[in-house]
């Protein structure tokens, strides 16, 4: 993916994982992020990190994070 052109792309990641591995917790959200950017696109929402499955104060996140996607998108970056 890091050799594709996605300039005028929007993007953003999501992901879950497990606390218990603390020096890999949710560390492929950040190297998804880190490939997106290399392909020039466009980071819609702050990266959003889970413990294992989502409680109530996540599921604010996500719904806060789909929103700034779909507003990045529309507005066209």
């Amino acid at each position: 993916m890091a050799d594709e052109d996605l300039k005028g792309k929007v993007f953003g990641v999501a992901g879950s994982g497990d606390t218990f591995y603390e020096e890999y917790y949710n560390v492929s959200v950040d190297k998804f992020e880190e490939t997106f950017k290399k392909t020039g696109a466009t980071q819609g929402a702050d990266s959003v990190k889970i413990n294992l499955e989502p409680d109530e104060d996540d599921i604010k996140k996500l719904d806060a994070f789909a929103e700034k996607l779909i507003e990045k998108a529309k507005n066209g970056q």
